[in-house]
């Protein structure tokens, strides 16, 4: 399940992906998650941040992973 909540006044989002059902103990490593977005055109050249406010990941059990970090991005605009 997917839910998306993007308002366009405060350029905040939020995305929530969530399992339904039993979930088996991963067995690999892999990506879980790629953002992919696109720069306005007409865009003020420059660097702009995107911050990250708040990142909960939980195990198989739906057990909060503790110490998670957060880090904010940056893109330069030419």
């Amino acid at each position: 399940m997917v839910i998306q909540s993007i308002n366009d006044e405060t350029g905040e989002a939020q995305f929530v992906l969530a399992r339904k059902g039993a979930t088996a103990v991963p067995t690999q490593t892999g990506v879980l998650l790629t953002l992919r977005w696109r720069t306005l055109q007409g865009a003020s050249v420059g660097f702009h941040s995107v911050q990250l406010a708040q990142a909960d990941l939980v195990d198989e059990a739906f057990a909060f992973v503790p110490d998670v970090e957060t880090k904010s991005l940056l893109f330069d605009v030419k």
